[in-house]
């Protein structure tokens, strides 16, 4: 996961937890499930936290691609572009922006990955206190090669085995929480995975903690009573074998929603989205979603 991924809930945790009893485990890795009911991509908007104060903004964008031409930023070839050609999966792009309260700084991250969810190739740009880092991770059958370069001069370079792991890149952990059975009571969830930044593969875990009920504003019709102004969601850690992200938590909606949002002036009604991640949190900050929209 990103260094620059950050988040506190500032939202109303309500109502006594629901902790998850352990019983017999199967690991979710091996039932994932599509959660599209988009055509073409599904787009999350995000506004971001610190404590109550809005600093920026963060978009998340799953894309289906069905057999095209992706071309895609790589630092390590001459001209600066990788072609993945002919490719069918899901291209996921990430992007944030602080607004220049706190700091200017920005990055974004396009990831490729297939209908089996086996990640093809990632490329990470983040400029962070005036420092630019650009990564990528190069997926082959047995090895992912890494590449950090740092204002343009590469710093690290490894080959890191991936033969019979289960492993995904760390960007998909938006993608493989969407896709599990969140509802199970019996949730286990670890994979490995390959960091550019830190040049050494990493594992992850995801636990499920609980069933909290947030209040999301752009989820919540002004109207309804007070006892309807919250919305269902499961809690839960990410933990990570790293000291720049060790743990942070996703919350993903228990039920699918409907939500508005507004495009060339024109009201639209998004119906029946899946697993929706209505917050990610991290210390003092936070990611709350702000829009959905539908392509």
């Amino acid at each position: 996961m990103k260094k620059f991924l950050i988040a506190f809930l500032i939202l109303i945790l309500a109502a006594t937890p629901i902790l998850f009893a352990a019983c017999s485990r199967v690991s979710q890795t091996d039932m994932l499930s599509d959660p599209f009911v988009a055509e073409n991509a599904e787009i999350f908007t995000y506004k971001m936290y610190h404590k109550d104060d809005v600093v920026g903004t963060m978009t998340l964008t799953f894309r289906k691609v069905r057999g095209e031409d992706v071309v895609l930023p790589d630092p390590t070839a001459e001209n600066n572009e990788r072609t993945i050609a002919s490719f069918s999966g899901t291209r996921l792009s990430m992007a944030y922006k602080m607004d220049g309260v706190y700091n200017d700084d920005e990055g974004f991250s396009e990831l490729l990955y297939g209908n089996d969810y086996a990640p093809i190739y990632n490329y990470k740009h983040t400029s962070i206190g005036g420092t630019v880092k650009d990564m990528c991770v190069v997926y082959e059958t047995k090895y992912a090669h890494t590449y950090l370069y740092e204002n343009g001069e590469k710093k690290t370079e490894a080959e890191i085995k991936i033969k019979n792991t289960t492993y995904f890149d760390n960007e998909m952990i938006y993608t493989v929480v969407r896709a599990s059975n969140v509802s199970s009571s019996s949730y286990t969830m670890s994979f490995y995975s390959p960091n550019a930044l830190t040049a050494e593969r990493e594992s992850i875990t995801v636990s499920k903690v609980q069933e909290v009920a947030l209040n999301v504003p752009a989820l919540v019709d002004p109207n309804a009573e007070e006892d309807k102004k919250t919305t269902a969601a499961y809690e839960f850690r990410i933990s990570i074998s790293n000291t720049f992200a060790s743990s942070y938590f996703l919350y993903i909606a228990k039920n699918p929603i409907t939500a508005t949002f507004t495009k060339d002036d024109v009201e639209y009604t998004v119906n029946n989205v899946k697993k929706a991640i209505v917050v990610i949190k991290e210390g003092e900050y936070s990611y709350i979603l702000d829009k959905i929209e539908l392509l």
